[in-house]
């Protein structure tokens, strides 16, 4: 009978292996299903960062958001660019970011008169690492 135990242990063993690499399984399954959603948000073609013509207004206000990193308040722009804040001088820049922003191009409207580039994206430096393995939980069997 001593040997039927011993092959009755063996079997739970390998039992609790199965159930642990099924979990492992699981795991990677929905990383998986999580990258693909990712995939699914991102645009289609990895399109360049549009080009802007050197020494424009556009360029110099992409240049300073650039700088920044990350989105500015048209006053902060405007701040940025050594320029008066007036009325005019918000209609143009304001007027300009608006017309990019409804085309797509360079510029994204984040707020209220917030504005970032397309050509940059939120990603985490850690995106795309594998989840840290979880301790598994020994499984409890019931005789």
């Amino acid at each position: 009978m001593n040997l039927r135990r011993e092959f009755e242990k063996l079997i739970e063993k390998k039992k609790v292996e199965i159930i642990e690499a099924q979990r492992a399984i699981a795991s990677a399954e929905a990383y998986i299903q999580a990258m693909t959603d990712a995939i699914k948000k991102l645009p289609k073609d990895d399109a360049v960062a549009p080009t802007v013509r050197p020494g424009s207004d556009v360029e110099k206000i992409r240049d300073v958001i650039l700088s920044a990193g990350r989105p500015l308040h048209l006053s902060e722009i405007i701040e940025s660019l050594g320029r008066q804040a007036d009325p005019d001088a918000k209609a143009k820049v304001a007027g300009l970011l608006g017309w990019y922003t409804t085309k797509g191009k360079v510029f994204s409207k984040t707020a209220p008169n917030t504005y970032g580039l397309t050509e940059v994206t939120a990603i985490p430096p850690d995106f795309g690492d594998e989840p840290a393995a979880e301790e598994s939980q020994p499984v409890a069997q019931s005789n």
